[in-house]
């Protein structure tokens, strides 16, 4: 028997897999190679897709700063898009380089 938090783990991963697959062409590890950034790229646009069952999501610095980074660097628009259970939030990334 498996334990449930080890089952509701693998659903939400096989649910976020499918999100990810759904537009353009997925890249190798889902992002996680140098070679080959973000979950998903089109001919102008470099997609980070996140997927929770959850209530929430955190949308981090971290987050936004590697996206905008590795799009810039391929000359591509950093686009987030997250699926929150059965909505839908899409983005672009933009650095603001005005001091506060």
């Amino acid at each position: 028997m498996v334990p449930k938090y080890l089952n509701s783990k693998n659903e939400n991963q096989k649910k976020g897999r499918k999100f990810e697959k759904k537009t353009s062409r997925q890249t190798i590890g889902s992002g996680n190679k140098w070679f080959d950034p973000g979950d998903q790229v089109t001919a102008t646009e470099m997609i980070e897709k996140k997927f929770t069952s959850k209530k929430s999501y955190a949308v981090t610095r971290e987050l936004l700063k590697k996206l905008f980074y590795d799009a810039i660097l391929a000359s591509k628009t950093p686009i987030l898009e997250v699926r929150i259970q059965d909505f839908i939030f899409v983005g672009q990334v933009f650095r603001d380089t005005e001091k506060l």
